[in-house]
């Protein structure tokens, strides 16, 4: 039935959330296989219900790639940096161009603030990426 199709979706999408932040907490207990796991499973999730171009599937790509490199795993961790860079870009850089005059001004603010979260976001992986290169003596 649609009731039961709907629940299901709605399920899912929240498990992606659960499994993302189960992974956040397991990052800061310093479990990094753990977080790995539950990024993995929650980026699959993300792909699966809001797409591999949205702004969730690029943060938890962005967590793979951190525990990646903090396992040591530096090249997967490279790969996993650049994917996320480029998703966080194509996503923001859509937002800012929404309309042709670029985005416009909204009484909440909620499109100004996801344009600052999303190049504060992008610097973040732009931080890691220059961190991870250092260490590849790159």
């Amino acid at each position: 039935s649609l009731t039961q199709l709907l629940l299901f979706s709605w399920c899912e999408d929240n498990l992606a959330i659960i499994l993302y932040y189960l992974g956040v907490l397991e990052e800061g207990e310093g479990q990094f296989d753990q977080a790995l796991r539950h990024f993995r499973d929650a980026l699959k999730l993300f792909r699966d219900t809001v797409g591999p171009d949205h702004r969730d599937t690029a943060e938890c790509l962005n967590n793979i790639a951190s525990m990646l490199f903090r396992r040591g795993d530096l090249k997967k961790a490279f790969a996993a940096y650049v994917k996320a860079l480029s998703l966080k870009e194509a996503v923001y850089v859509e937002l800012q161009h929404a309309s042709p005059t670029g985005p416009e001004p909204s009484e909440d603010g909620h499109v100004e603030s996801a344009i600052l979260l999303g190049n504060a976001s992008i610097a973040d992986t732009l931080y890691n990426l220059a961190e991870l290169r250092r260490q590849m003596g790159r």
